[in-house]
């Protein structure tokens, strides 16, 4: 079940679990095609750290998408609670670039980032990442888009 960046991205997902979905996916309105109007791109629905904050614990699988160009993003979203991350633009202007091995090269660069990362934050698997390994200049959770 593929749930939009909305006020109430919680209840929805907790109805589809409830439901019998074996995933919820969240598409932080930073997602997209970018085709959108430019004031609903700046104005108009979450943002995926947020949805993640509103999600908190969940009993089931929890994937999200929205502008995974880099390891960090990807290691921010996985910390902040999500069991998955999705590719959309970056992968297609990955196979763009290169229609041999864009994808690959994409995949293997965010992959060695983020190990890089979860190295650096002291742990030795994404999967131990958690909220304490995400925080701000102002001593606040991190989200994805800050």
């Amino acid at each position: 079940m593929k749930l939009p960046p909305a006020r109430d991205v919680r209840e929805a997902a907790l109805v589809a679990w409830e439901a019998g979905a074996d995933a919820v996916t969240v598409d932080g309105a930073e997602g997209g095609t970018g085709w959108a109007p430019v004031a609903f791109l700046q104005h108009v629905g979450l943002s995926l750290g947020e949805c993640l904050r509103r999600i908190g614990e969940h009993p089931s699988c929890l994937l999200v998408s929205g502008r995974m160009w880099e390891g960090a993003r990807v290691a921010k979203c996985l910390a902040l609670g999500a069991n998955a991350v999705g590719l959309g633009r970056a992968a297609l202007i990955a196979v763009d670039t290169d229609v041999e091995d864009g994808l690959v090269n994409l995949v293997e660069c965010l992959s060695l980032e983020l190990q890089m990362l979860t190295s650096a934050l002291g742990k030795y698997h994404v999967g131990l990442l958690g909220l304490e390994d995400v925080w701000s200049d102002a001593g606040a959770v991190w989200s994805p888009t800050g």
